[in-house]
């Protein structure tokens, strides 16, 4: 990393208040969240969103959608992370393992749906479920990838004049606006594992099985100290 070039004006410096190793997972999960929140679903004041996949960009999406005036329902299946998004923000949770999500966001908003739902597992259930938490004219946003096709009845989508959105990266004046939420603690970052670069196989193999609450962050120094500035040409 010391001998990578990048353009300066890709470059933004990182307030000392933002520790190194939250700043690190600001691009892929707050930068993300906000770019879909604002620029693509554009939640308003008094909205009803769900965010389908508690995962660290989950975690942004339930805090920016709070922050933008949003009532927030939160779906998953790990009650650990239930529990954080709840910390977090969002109004209430929903237990995908143990009740029918689809019908207890329609309970939670009166038979009406969601207004907007971001999808982030993009699995044929969740992708189905999330198309009929729905409301009239809502917006589906993927924020999320997978193997699977998005299969959907076409009257799901006609009948409500419903939207269907992707979401993918940020701007740059994205990322400075993000790590000014960071850094301000409007937003918080959940770091859920750090690990020297050498344990990135027994990283990876804690995301595979679900055991990571956030980001994992991988130091490649075994610490946070910057590394030696390089001599000057």
């Amino acid at each position: 990393a010391p001998y990578v070039r990048v353009p300066a004006r890709s470059l933004m410096a990182v307030p000392t208040s933002l520790p190194l190793d939250e700043a690190a997972t600001v691009g892929c999960s707050v930068a993300t969240a906000l770019h879909a929140v604002r620029a693509i679903a554009n939640v308003r004041l008094g909205e009803t969103v769900v965010v389908y996949g508690v995962g660290a960009v989950g975690f942004a999406l339930v805090q920016l959608a709070h922050l933008a005036g949003a009532r927030v329902i939160a779906v998953g299946r790990t009650p650990e992370k239930l529990d954080l998004a709840r910390a977090l923000g969002a109004d209430a949770i929903v237990s995908a393992a143990a009740e029918d999500p689809v019908a207890a966001v329609l309970t939670l908003t009166d038979g009406e749906g969601a207004d907007v739902v971001f999808e982030g597992v993009a699995s044929a259930a969740t992708m189905d479920d999330a198309v009929r938490m729905l409301r009239r004219r809502g917006r589906l946003v993927f924020v999320g990838y997978g193997a699977d096709a998005f299969a959907v009845n076409p009257l799901l989508l006609v009948l409500r004049e419903a939207q269907v959105l992707g979401a993918v990266g940020n701007t740059l004046a994205e990322l400075r606006e993000a790590v000014a939420l960071a850094a301000s603690g409007r937003v918080r970052i959940v770091v859920g594992a750090r690990r020297p670069l050498g344990q990135v196989d027994a990283a990876l193999a804690a995301l595979r099985a679900g055991q990571v609450v956030g980001r994992a962050v991988l130091l490649p120094n075994g610490d946070l100290t910057p590394p030696a500035p390089l001599p000057s040409e």
